[in-house]
């Protein structure tokens, strides 16, 4: 992550740094669902495809994190707006006929959205709480070691709800 944050501060309108940077911070924001990270993985996205319009996977990858938002207006546009320079980007043509049913016609505030999300742990696009379950547990895996170190435990493992345990190495 350092290494295309140094890249961005030399080169500013190299966009592959942009659009490198948001898919990391786009699977650290999936984990965690930290508003910070979706909204820097939004700016960054939007930028890179600023920076160079030709860069369809950008646009394709900020369309589909607007989808799991639930800004399916700017999501739809961006979809639309793919196809239209590039038709037979098949992704993009799925995304749209995905949202062909939406009616909405203005997004929900972005910060908003990603305060919600955050608070209640869940994404719009989850359609149950099995995706929430499995961040969750992730998110306590990843800090057994501390836990073990504060309880001063030899070992510690999480349960989730089927049963499965799970100890700091997975």
């Amino acid at each position: 992550m350092q290494a295309f944050r140094e890249c961005i501060q030399r080169y500013p309108t190299f966009a592959g740094a942009h659009s490198g940077l948001a898919q990391i911070l786009e699977k650290r924001y999936l984990r965690d669902l930290g508003a910070a990270d979706g909204l820097e993985v939004v700016r960054l996205l939007r930028l890179a495809t600023r920076i160079d319009p030709t860069d369809l996977q950008a646009a394709l990858r900020l369309a589909r994190f607007m989808m799991g938002l639930g800004r399916y207006v700017e999501a739809r546009d961006l979809a639309a707006s793919i196809l239209a320079k590039d038709g037979r980007i098949e992704v993009a043509r799925n995304l749209l006929e995905t949202l062909a049913h939406v009616d909405e016609t203005e997004d929900p505030d972005l910060t908003d959205v990603l305060g919600q999300i955050e608070e209640q742990g869940r994404l719009p696009t989850d359609r149950s709480d099995r995706r929430r379950m499995h961040r969750e547990v992730s998110r306590l895996v990843q800090s057994l070691p501390d836990i073990d170190r504060e309880l001063g435990a030899r070992r510690s493992v999480v349960v989730d709800a089927e049963g499965h345990a799970y100890d700091e190495s997975g």
